[in-house]
């Protein structure tokens, strides 16, 4: 189960927003905002990990390369 750091800068803002009501549309439930909050802190871990799995892939094949230029 993902749990979103309580430290976090976007987490305490939306939670002050949720508090205030701000993201709640009238006749709008409290669990819809909470679901949007969620979505959009997987979606950011998700866009997270890409980038790092990209990373370490571009430096695999940079590795990669330098070691087939040594052999030559």
């Amino acid at each position: 189960m993902l749990v979103a750091d309580p430290n976090c800068r976007h987490t305490k803002k939306r939670s002050k927003q949720r508090a205030r009501g701000v993201d709640k549309a009238p006749g709008q439930s409290d669990t819809e905002p909470r679901l949007i909050s969620f979505k959009e802190q997987v979606e950011q871990l998700v866009l997270d990990n890409t980038r790092g799995l990209d990373e370490i892939e571009d430096t695999y094949k940079e590795e990669i390369q330098a070691e087939s230029l040594r052999r030559r």
